[in-house]
């Protein structure tokens, strides 16, 4: 049997019967001899391949919700509860998996109360009779936290309307250890820069290691210092190490007003 096209074409139809190119001549009724041609070619029937964005869509369904959940996030003072699931979190952030593996086995649970950083980790020894986790989170805002969960799940974050939120997911993307999260904040926060927010920025962006922010912010600074917010000029006084690196950068000395005689 003869096939003028590719092996993945789709069934076609010969004397009513549905033709696979893996079909032999006696299965669809033809002798020794006989041709078949195929003179038209329908749509490729392909496997669809998952993409990326398809995956955080998946994942999206489970994003705060309890369906196979196995861990509780009690954030923030109003200890509001989110729903998670550990695996999830802990593949995408070592902090979180830092938490997961070296505080608990997957046969006990444990009840766990983190401040900010690994330091100020406390156990709690009463073991549950399931493995469902309870963590608390009390220094953390529960909307930028949200943000941090719907980056982990999805790939993907909405960022905030105001900058100070910006800010905040900044700070928690680098202390659950999410370089991409900061990049995508980084790129964000270049977006915002202006005379009123660059010293704050600048400070940000130092603490953070954001390289580009910290360059951009400077140059900015340098070439406006005479410009700059009484509120800017007062944080960089607070950094000596920072203002003396502005100033080395070269300052040049305010121009003077011109009298006439």
């Amino acid at each position: 049997m003869i096939w003028s096209g590719p092996r993945s074409v789709m069934f076609k139809t010969y004397e009513g019967k549905r033709v696979h190119p893996l079909d032999g001549c006696s299965s669809i009724g033809l002798e020794d001899g006989d041709r078949l041609f195929v003179y038209q070619c329908e749509q490729f029937v392909t496997a669809p391949t998952k993409g990326v964005d398809s995956v955080g869509a998946d994942l999206s369904r489970l994003l705060f919700s309890a369906h196979l959940s196995d861990v509780t996030l009690e954030v923030g003072p109003e200890r509001e509860r989110i729903c998670a699931h550990r695996c999830i979190l802990a593949s995408r952030s070592p902090k979180f998996e830092g938490l997961f593996s070296g505080q608990f086995s997957e046969s006990s649970a444990a009840e766990v109360k983190v401040g900010v950083g690994f330091q100020s980790r406390e156990m709690h020894t009463s073991a549950l009779a399931s493995a469902y986790a309870h963590f608390k989170l009390p220094t953390q805002e529960a909307p930028v936290f949200k943000l941090l969960l719907s980056y982990l799940y999805t790939n993907k974050v909405d960022m905030p309307s105001t900058t100070a939120a910006v800010l905040a997911l900044l700070v928690m993307a680098d202390e659950y250890l999410c370089g991409a999260l900061k990049k995508l904040c980084e790129e964000e926060l270049l977006q915002r820069l202006s005379l009123e927010n660059v010293c704050d920025l600048y400070c940000a962006g130092t603490l953070h290691g954001l390289q580009e922010l910290v360059d951009i912010s400077k140059r900015l600074i340098v070439s406006n210092f005479h410009d700059l917010p009484d509120e800017g000029l007062e944080l960089l006084k607070q950094k000596p190490d920072l203002l003396l690196d502005v100033a080395r950068s070269g300052i040049r000395p305010r121009k003077r007003a011109r009298t006439s005689r």
